[in-house]
């Protein structure tokens, strides 16, 4: 269960910023996120209706719209719906990034493999 009075102002109210953030950097799981929104000092303080601006697919989720959604908190819209899209977005997007750093790796495996395999043969063929 995740402590929500970091999530709260001094005056109670609730601290949107730092909600989206810590949703944006992948230290509330969706999980988590479900449990935050159930509280009542923070679903009191929900406004906006559907985000019309909200990307349905996945394949158009990427660290720009990420940081449009968290920028939206402010001004757009913060509700249940929003939290949960955010909290899909960010996951979306952290996962895509990290296969993204795996591909040039196992091609940079690939290239010193062929290039001692090309060494190798030329070795063997110069000893003949």
């Amino acid at each position: 269960m995740t402590d929500i009075h970091c999530y709260l102002n001094a005056n109670g109210g609730v601290n949107r910023a730092k909600l989206t953030q810590d949703i944006k950097n992948g230290k509330l799981t969706l999980a988590e996120v479900e449990s935050v929104i159930k509280d009542p000092t923070i679903s009191a303080s929900f406004f906006g209706g559907d985000y019309d601006k909200k990307r349905e697919n996945s394949k158009d989720w990427d660290e720009d719209y990420l940081n449009h959604l968290v920028l939206a908190s402010v001004s757009e819209v913060f509700n249940e719906d929003y939290l949960i899209h955010l909290a899909k977005v960010s996951n979306y997007v952290e996962t895509s990034r990290g296969k993204r750093k795996q591909l040039p790796v196992g091609g940079v495996v690939a290239a010193v493999i062929a290039v001692i395999g090309i060494i190798v043969i030329i070795a063997v063929l110069s000893k003949k």
